[in-house]
C-alpha cells in the first residue's frame, strides 16, 4: 500500500489489471517515422532555450566576463557570479520569450 493510494482518481477500476492482447499486429520499427533523423545540433525543439545548456551557457559566459571587466574585485568569488550569470542568462531568454508571445500590446492593453 502506498501513501498516494487514496490520490488516485476513483475511476480507474482497472488499476494494475492484466488485459488480453488486443490482437492488433505492433508496427514494425521501419515504420516508426517517415522523416529522416534530425541533423546534429538542430533547434527544432527549443521554445526559449532557458533549458538548453548550448543556448544560456555561451549567454552566461558573456555575463560573467562582462561583470568581471565591470568589478574585477568579484572575482574571488567565481560560484557566486558563474551562478549570478546562469540565473540571469536563463531568465532574460524567458523574458524576451514571454515578451515576444504577450497577450498585452506595448500600452499595457488586450
Amino acid at each position: 500500500m502506498s501513501p498516494y493510494d487514496d490520490m488516485r482518481p476513483p475511476s480507474d477500476p482497472g488499476q494494475g489489471a492484466i488485459r488480453p492482447a488486443s490482437g492488433i499486429p505492433a508496427r514494425s520499427a521501419d515504420r516508426l517515422s517517415t522523416r529522416p533523423p534530425f541533423a546534429p545540433g538542430n533547434a527544432m525543439h527549443l521554445t526559449h532555450g532557458a533549458k538548453s545548456p548550448r543556448v544560456f551557457l555561451p549567454l552566461a559566459e558573456r555575463l560573467s566576463a562582462g561583470l568581471l571587466d565591470d568589478r574585477p574585485d568579484l572575482a574571488r568569488f567565481p560560484e557566486t557570479i558563474a551562478a549570478w550569470a546562469d540565473a540571469e542568462a536563463r531568465a532574460g531568454l524567458l523574458r524576451e520569450w514571454l515578451a515576444d508571445r504577450s497577450m498585452f500590446d506595448g500600452a499595457g492593453t488586450t
